[in-house]
């Protein structure tokens, strides 16, 4: 089979090796070197794009919750929104790995780019996972912040593994890290604005 080639079982073994063995799993992962191309096309788009269409299922089905009540977006907002979505989940892991590349030798690290991007999608995982139950937002919508957090700490158990950073330089970088993702999605939804907006309208 081609490294190339979408296998759902090793989607779903790999969400479940990520989520039931956070800190054991790097070491497989790390072993692998697995080229960002390879981990996109065989893990990182199919995850976010089932993620996305059950997020956007779960708002078409059950509405949106707001300050006057439930409504139903538009199909139209629901599907751009959607679009949307996938083009920045699947640029913004890119982008910041190229970021972390440059960042991790300032904490003594020792990032390559396809091991950044490794880092930053495997982390993911848990958060994607919440983001599928949200197709049943009353329970997927809290589940979803805990799997977010969950995501956190599963990215920070990483960071020996796959980009060498030294014990006393993990924190300092992580907050670094997260300050920095911050600031990318910030400027990232400024300039989506305009196309996320649609699925405010309701139908």
């Amino acid at each position: 089979m081609s490294t190339n080639t979408i296998c759902p079982n090793f989607i779903i073994n790999r969400i479940k090796l990520v989520i039931t063995s956070p800190v054991q799993c790097w070491t497989t992962i790390s072993s692998e070197n697995k080229t960002a191309k390879e981990l996109f096309i065989t893990l990182a788009l199919p995850t976010l794009v089932v993620a996305t269409l059950c997020s956007q299922l779960g708002l078409l089905i059950f509405g949106q919750p707001g300050l006057l009540g439930q409504w139903r977006p538009s199909l139209f907002g629901l599907l751009s929104q959607g679009v949307v979505q996938i083009i920045i989940g699947a640029a913004m892991p890119f982008a910041l790995a190229w970021l972390i590349e440059k960042l991790a030798p300032f904490f003594q690290g020792k990032a390559n780019y396809d091991r950044a991007y490794g880092w930053i999608i495997h982390a993911s995982l848990p958060q994607l996972v919440g983001t599928m139950l949200t197709i049943f937002p009353p329970i997927g919508a809290p589940l979803s912040i805990l799997f977010s957090i969950y995501a956190l700490y599963v990215l920070y158990k990483g960071l020996p593994s796959m980009l060498e950073i030294p014990i006393t330089q993990r924190i300092p970088f992580f907050i670094t890290y997260l300050v920095v993702v911050l600031l990318v999605f910030v400027g990232v939804s400024i300039l989506a604005a305009p196309f996320m907006i649609q699925a405010t309208l309701p139908t």
